[in-house]
């Protein structure tokens, strides 16, 4: 399942009955797996919060990290495409942020004083321990292959932007945030394009994870709200759309419940899986 949007209720946690489903799920053997476009250090309150095994599919699909926080799969964005796509970028005055990759050291690479950024600033008034990770891109001559770059702006000069990687003929996997539609990860009306590797997406993750367990397709219940969660709604036996869902989102899924403030998501757990009365 999604986090923002779909398994967080609106005070970023989980209710007291969304807990108490998943946790008796967990026991009786169903796999959980949170997909999400947070990196590690941003998601790693998640399985305290639920107090559960479960593996965490991160950046979009990028990692995958098990029950005791081990990553079982990658997949990153090869360093000279970075470079290609920050160049691409700056030719349209477009400012990028790379995220490294957790091996390396897990910053935040803006292409400028980061200081000018709303992004960081946002982000330090939640945890302010992150602002030894912001660091200026000018100043690396070493990328190692990164998790992502992001990049907000106007939608026409990200869509211009997309068309100019599409043309490289490197194989960019293209996140596209308009600001009009996307339901949680869009501020203030901008839109945002997110750079990936090659076949990266949370589907394809999935994908990967339904291999390693040997689980079919068919034996997935996925849950999300927005453009990032279009394929793994696809991917699943069921995919259901939640709360404030996109229209891509809700037209993806099979069917739709509301936000974890009413409990949607272990609502519709329980239906499936005729869970006991008492959870």
């Amino acid at each position: 399942m999604d986090v923002d949007g779909t398994l967080l209720d609106g005070q970023g946690g989980v209710t007291a009955g969304t807990k108490a489903t998943l946790q008796h799920l967990a026991a009786q053997g169903v796999q959980v797996a949170l997909a999400t476009g947070r990196r590690h250090i941003i998601a790693n309150f998640l399985p305290p919060l639920l107090e559960i095994p479960l593996y965490l599919i991160l950046s979009n699909g990028a990692v995958i990290r098990d029950h005791t926080g081990r990553i079982v799969y990658e997949s990153y964005l090869p360093s000279d495409w970075a470079w290609r796509a920050v160049a691409e970028a700056r030719r349209l005055d477009l400012q990028a942020t790379i995220y490294e990759n957790a091996a390396v050291g897990d910053r935040m690479l803006f292409d400028g004083d980061w200081r000018t950024h709303r992004s960081p600033q946002a982000q330090l008034k939640r945890r302010p321990d992150l602002e030894s990770l912001f660091v200026d891109l000018r100043t690396v001559t070493d990328l190692p292959d990164p998790i992502e770059i992001v990049l907000w702006g106007e939608e026409d000069q990200l869509q211009e932007l997309a068309n100019t990687l599409a043309a490289t003929g490197f194989a960019y996997s293209l996140v596209f945030w308009r600001g009009r539609e996307s339901s949680s990860f869009v501020r203030d009306g901008q839109s945002a394009l997110e750079i990936l590797g090659p076949g990266t997406s949370k589907a394809t993750a999935l994908r990967w994870l339904c291999a390693h367990l040997e689980i079919g397709p068919a034996d997935v219940i996925a849950f999300g709200d927005d453009v990032n969660d279009l394929e793994m709604l696809e991917f699943a036996g069921l995919g259901v759309a939640v709360g404030s869902a996109t229209q891509a989102a809700r037209d993806a899924a099979d069917e739709y419940t509301p936000n974890d403030d009413h409990e949607g998501v272990a609502r519709t757990l329980r239906r499936l899986f005729a869970a006991k009365p008492h959870v």
